[in-house]
């Protein structure tokens, strides 16, 4: 078991189980360990493929066609495991690409993976060991893919790739790094920062900056710097163009380069200071919309608690009705129930008391009718005995 401590910009504590070292931060000794601990655990191969094809990306139109005219020597320094060879080699086909690197441990497992290509071991100078002695240099390009961050030194180190660089030198590393740097960063690079002309010849030709955070699959969260210099490169199409992404920098001199360098340096602070007032302003409008969408949710949540009382109270004043009207309900039926019940009894008294009266007439009638028969008897015994008396029958009225 292994740990890093304080990976600080001189010197690292290396912690084993059996012992304690303590190694120079980017030192062969010190990317050897990587390589055999957590280079890969920490994502380091998909970091070099993804710088990779950034830097082909990027790399100015004229200069791929040079390098795509096929038999160019490619020479990748700071290979690490070597991810990078094939994707540069896929990139130009017909072209011969090698990668150097001063941790053997990388070049091991480079020529493990990739055993189609050629990989070597520089010493910490940067000059080829002795073994193998079949790898050639110089290289018609150097590509030096976030590399020179790792120097404090980076602009001896830039010189000593253009030493070997017959035709052109490519480099990528970050842009505007913030501080504090990256643990195993020891230099931040700004326009200005690239030298207009190596000590071998070349001049800056072409810089490129892009914003990689939001980049497919990104390994850099920030901007990554292109810079490429050339002996000779085909004349420019117009004047020196100076697109902050982009500046075409062929045919123009030591001085005229760096005042364009200057100019964009200049320019893209002006840029960034737009940016972070833009930043303020959304910033302020962020917190107003917050303050918004607070005030909208109070709106809300006062509403809701509104309409739960209005609904409870109709809720409560529709149940004391609906109560109200049942219990009122209820008195009319037992109202309607006693005057239907006393009304059937006093139907039931008058029934009665005229079935009485209609026996009694009944009877009467009857009574009537007899007398009537014995008044007509009499009246037939006085007419026979000569008594001419006319007696009335009696009648019921109506």
């Amino acid at each position: 078991m292994t740990a890093v401590e304080g990976a600080a910009a001189s010197s690292v504590r290396i912690i084993r189980e059996d012992s304690e070292t303590e190694m120079q931060v980017n030192s062969s000794e010190y990317w050897d360990y990587r390589f055999k601990t957590d280079w890969a655990e920490c994502g380091g191969p998909h970091q070099t493929q993804f710088f990779a094809r950034l830097l082909v990306s990027l790399l100015p139109e004229w200069l791929k066609k040079d390098v795509g005219r096929g038999g160019v020597a490619i020479l990748d320094y700071g290979c690490a495991e070597g991810d990078a060879v094939p994707i540069l080699a896929d990139a130009f086909p017909g072209s011969v690409v090698q990668g150097v690197d001063v941790a053997r441990a990388g070049i091991e497992i480079a020529r493990e993976r990739f055993p189609a290509f050629r990989f070597a071991v520089l010493d910490q100078a940067g000059a080829r060991q002795p073994e193998p002695a079949d790898v050639p240099e110089p290289a018609d390009v150097i590509v030096c893919s976030n590399v020179l961050e790792h120097f404090a030194d980076w602009k001896t180190k830039l010189e000593s790739i253009g030493d070997i660089a017959r035709e052109h030198v490519v480099v990528l590393v970050p842009f505007r790094e913030a501080a504090p740097l990256f643990d195993e960063h020891m230099a931040a690079f700004d326009y200005d920062s690239l030298p207009p002309r190596l000590a071998a010849g070349h001049y800056l030709t072409h810089v490129a900056v892009v914003e990689t955070t939001s980049l497919p699959d990104s390994r850099w969260a920030g901007h990554q710097l292109l810079g490429v210099w050339s002996r000779s490169a085909p004349p420019a199409d117009g004047e020196a163009c100076l697109d902050l992404d982009s500046l075409d920098l062929r045919g123009l001199g030591e001085a005229e380069i760096m005042a364009c360098l200057r100019l964009a340096k200049r320019g893209l602070s002006r840029l960034s200071q737009e940016s972070e007032m833009v930043k303020q302003l959304r910033t302020q409008l962020r917190q107003q919309q917050d303050d918004a969408h607070f005030r909208i949710t109070e709106l809300n949540n006062q509403l809701i608690r509104t309409t739960t009382n209005l609904k409870n109270e109709l809720i409560e004043k529709t149940t004391g009705l609906a109560n109200e009207l049942i219990r009122t309900k209820t008195e009319l039926n037992n109202e309607v129930w006693r005057i239907t019940v006393n009304s059937a009894n006093e139907l039931a008294g008058v029934r009665a008391v005229l079935d009485s009266a209609e026996g009694r007439l009944g009877r009467l009638r009857e009574a009537v009718a007899a007398h009537n028969e014995r008044l007509a008897a009499v009246s037939i015994e006085l007419r026979a005995q000569g008594v001419n008396i006319d007696l009335e029958p009696c009648k019921l009225s109506e």
